[in-house]
C-alpha cells in the first residue's frame, strides 16, 4: 500500500473521503522546523508528527499503524473488555465512598472537532451518559495497556473538588456535573 492510500484509509477512519499531504514550517525555535498533517477533506486535519529531513511517508506509515480501520476496531473491542473489568474495582471504591456507580457503554474515537484522534468512553452513571476522556484513558487505550496507566492509590482528578466527585473512574475520582472530562468539545 502506497502513501496516498495509507492517507486514505487514515481519512476513512475519521469519516473523510480523502486525505493529502500538508506541511507547515515551525516557528519554534528550538524543534524540528517542520510540522506534518494529513489534511482530510471533510474540513478537519490530522497532526502526524514534524521532521527536519522531509520524512512524510515514514510518518504517516506509523500513523498508519495506530489509525487504520481493522487496528480502531480491535483496539475499541480490546480496551472495552479491560474498561469493564476494571469497572468492577471502580464500583466497589466508589460504594465506599459513597459515589455513584458506573457501567461502561463502550470505546470511542474522537473523529472530529478538539482532540480528533482520542479515544474515550461512553459511561453510564445513574441516569446520565458521559462521554468521558482523559489523558491516561487515551494513553492506556492507545499502547492498549490500560492497566500501565492506572494509579493503584485512588485521588480527585487534577481541576476538581473532592467535594463533586461522584463517581470513580480508573481508580480516579471524577464529577458528572463538570465539562473537564467530558468529550464533548
Amino acid at each position: 500500500m502506497n502513501t496516498e492510500e495509507k492517507m486514505n484509509e487514515v481519512a476513512a477512519v475519521f469519516k473523510a473521503a480523502s486525505g493529502t499531504r500538508s506541511f507547515m514550517h515551525s516557528r519554534r525555535e528550538y524543534h524540528i522546523p517542520v510540522d506534518y498533517f494529513i489534511d482530510l477533506n471533510n474540513g478537519n486535519y490530522i497532526f502526524i508528527g514534524n521532521s527536519g529531513g522531509g520524512k512524510f511517508a515514514e510518518l504517516v506509515d506509523k500513523y498508519y499503524e495506530l489509525y487504520n480501520l481493522q487496528t480502531v476496531k480491535e483496539t475499541k473491542r480490546i480496551a472495552l473488555e479491560k474498561l469493564r473489568e476494571i469497572a468492577g474495582r471502580d464500583n466497589i471504591l466508589a460504594q465506599e465512598k459513597g459515589f455513584l456507580p458506573y457501567e461502561v457503554l463502550s470505546v470511542e474515537l474522537k473523529i472530529s472537532g478538539r482532540y480528533l484522534g482520542w479515544y474515550y468512553t461512553m459511561l453510564k452513571i445513574g441516569e446520565s451518559i458521559i462521554p468521558h476522556v482523559n489523558t491516561c484513558l487515551y494513553y492506556g487505550i492507545l499502547q492498549q495497556n490500560i492497566e500501565k496507566w492506572t494509579d493503584d492509590k485512588y485521588f480527585v482528578a487534577e481541576g476538581l473538588q473532592e467535594a463533586n466527585i461522584d463517581y470513580v473512574f480508573h481508580g480516579v475520582g471524577f464529577s458528572t456535573k463538570s465539562g473537564i472530562y467530558k468529550a464533548t468539545y
